[in-house]
C-alpha cells in the first residue's frame, strides 16, 4: 500500500514539474524575446547619442529607410542635425509592452525618453517606438511613431497590429 501511494506522489509530481516546465517555457520565451528587444534598442539609443550613425542605421526599419530617401540620405541628415549643434545627452528605454506574435512577426512598444540639447535649450522628448521582427525575436527594427501619422507608419509598417498603443510625443524644456 504505502508503494502505492508513493507512485501516486511522484506522479503527481511529475506532472506538476512538467506543467511548471511548459509554463517557463511560454513565459522565458516572453522575458527573452522582451530582454532581447531591449538590449537592442539600448543598443540603438547608445549609438546614436554616440553619433555612431553606421551602426545605429542596423535598427532602422528598411521601409523607413527607403521612405526617407535611403541609408545615405538618412545619415547625412543625421550628420548635419550634429554639424548643426544638436546634441544627444541620454536616452532611455522603459520596459517593452506585451509582445503580439504572429506568422510573419513579433510586435510590441517601447516608450524612450531621449534628452537633447539644441543651442543653449535643454529638451526631454517621450516617444512611442514601433519594435518590430521579423526572425522570432532575434532582430529587431524600430520606428520612432509619437507625432508621426497614422497612415505614414501603416505605409512603412502595413502589418502594424491595431493591439499596439501609441502615445503622442511629449515635449518638455528641461533645466
Amino acid at each position: 500500500m504505502l508503494k502505492k501511494g508513493i507512485k501516486v506522489w511522484l506522479s503527481v509530481l511529475l506532472c506538476l514539474a512538467c506543467a511548471n516546465v511548459f509554463a517557463q517555457s511560454d513565459t522565458s520565451t516572453y522575458f527573452s524575446a522582451s530582454s532581447v528587444v531591449l538590449q537592442q534598442a539600448d543598443s540603438m539609443g547608445y549609438y546614436y547619442k554616440n553619433n555612431d550613425f553606421n551602426n545605429f542605421m542596423k535598427y532602422q526599419h528598411p521601409g523607413l529607410v527607403k521612405l526617407l530617401g535611403g541609408e545615405e540620405s538618412l545619415m547625412k541628415t543625421l550628420n548635419d542635425n550634429v554639424k548643426k549643434g544638436i546634441i544627444t545627452l541620454s536616452i532611455t528605454n522603459d520596459a517593452p509592452s506585451k509582445i503580439i506574435a504572429s506568422d510573419s512577426n513579433m510586435q510590441c512598444t517601447i516608450q524612450q525618453t531621449n534628452v537633447m540639447k539644441i543651442g543653449s535649450t535643454k529638451l526631454e522628448y517621450i516617444s512611442t517606438l514601433v519594435c518590430i521582427s521579423y526572425d522570432n525575436g532575434k532582430k529587431w527594427f524600430f520606428l520612432n511613431a509619437s507625432g508621426t501619422p497614422l497612415t505614414a507608419i501603416k505605409q512603412v509598417l502595413p502589418e502594424l497590429s491595431s493591439e499596439l498603443i501609441i502615445q503622442e510625443q511629449q515635449t518638455r524644456a528641461i533645466k
